[in-house]
C-alpha cells in the first residue's frame, strides 16, 4: 500500500487554527451582544426551616423595630411611649418585662414638677 497524499490538508494547520480562533471570537461577541448577563433576584421558597436561640431582650428590640420603625422612627430610650411599647411586646410574647434590667431601672427624664 502506498501513502495517502489526498489526506494531507491543502491549507496550513496554523492558518486553520487562526481562522478557528477568529470564528470563536465572533461567536463570543455575538453571545455577549444578544445574550447579556441578567441577574434575577427572587425570594427563596423552600420547605426548610430552622430553630435558633436569641436572647429575649434582643428579640423584643428587633420586634419593636419591625413593628414601630415606620411609625415612630428609631427607638428613643427617653420616650415613655417607646418604652411602654417595648414593655407591651414582652407581655404579648408571654414574658415579664421586669426580667429586662434596663426596662426595670428605666426612669422618665422629663418628670413634671
Amino acid at each position: 500500500m502506498g501513502k495517502c497524499n489526498e489526506c494531507l490538508p491543502s491549507v496550513p494547520f496554523i492558518t486553520s487554527m487562526i481562522d478557528f480562533v477568529s470564528l470563536l471570537e465572533t461567536i463570543r461577541t455575538s453571545i455577549n451582544n444578544y445574550f447579556p448577563v441578567k441577574n434575577i433576584n427572587a425570594p427563596l421558597v423552600t420547605p426548610l426551616g430552622f430553630v435558633g436561640k436569641m436572647d429575649v431582650r434582643l428579640y423584643t428590640r428587633l420586634m419593636w423595630g419591625n413593628e414601630y420603625r415606620d411609625t415612630y422612627g428609631k427607638f428613643d430610650g427617653t420616650s415613655i411611649i417607646h418604652v411602654n411599647l417595648l414593655k407591651d411586646i414582652y407581655i404579648r410574647i408571654g414574658y415579664d418585662w421586669t426580667i429586662d434590667t434596663w426596662l426595670r431601672e428605666w426612669q422618665p427624664t422629663d418628670i413634671p414638677a
